[in-house]
């Protein structure tokens, strides 16, 4: 028991070391030396948790990933080509009520950030496969679609929060709401989707 909460006080350090050096980073690479000094560990330590900081990356991949994933499960595909907006907002309401550091790692530092990038990919093949079940799109069709979809709300959001833009939430809806029916019907593929 007792190693259990160490081992749980050890992962604690090491990740609020990462996500510390993350933030104050402008972009540059993070090493292994720079974060166990941070976390007051070792770096035997730190690869008892992780083999790289690859590794620890692909950590927050996963949880972001899965939560994100879980929260676009809520409503159908039905549901969100009737409700143009709700996809919006369930992103939204993700970064609205989850961890700063979540929406740092997605938004803030999303040019460029290999767990921004990640988390998108993911996202952009699990929505991507769900499209393929409702629509007759081949995989390329669904992943592009899904890409431009998602895409454009995440960069929406990230402009939004960045500070870059001034709209307010219905604001970017409206905007957003108009613009992806729009750049969807130019695909030509008989997607329909309603006010």
């Amino acid at each position: 028991m007792a190693t259990d909460k160490r081992a749980q006080r050890t992962e604690a350090a090491i990740k609020t070391a990462y996500e510390s050096l993350l933030q104050a980073s402008d972009g540059k690479r993070i090493r292994v030396s720079d974060l166990t000094a941070k976390a007051g560990i070792n770096r035997k330590t730190f690869y008892l948790h992780y083999d790289t900081i690859e590794d620890l990356e692909e950590s927050y991949v996963e949880d972001i990933s899965a939560d994100l994933e879980n929260r676009l499960r809520s409503h159908s595909l039905e549901e969100y080509t009737h409700q143009r907006g709700l996809m919006l907002e369930v992103l939204a309401d993700f970064f609205d009520s989850n961890r700063d550091f979540y929406t740092f790692a997605i938004l803030k530092d999303g040019n460029g950030s290999s767990i921004s990038n990640r988390v998108e990919t993911r996202l952009v093949q699990h929505y991507g496969e769900v499209m393929q079940t409702v629509y007759p799109l081949d995989q390329d069709q669904a992943i592009l679609l899904a890409s431009f979809i998602l895409g454009t709300m995440l960069n929406g959001l990230r402009l939004q929060m960045s500070g870059v833009t001034n709209f307010s939430r219905s604001e970017l809806r409206g905007l957003i709401t108009r613009l992806i029916p729009t750049g969807l019907s130019s695909f030509g593929l008989g997607l329909h989707f309603e006010d």
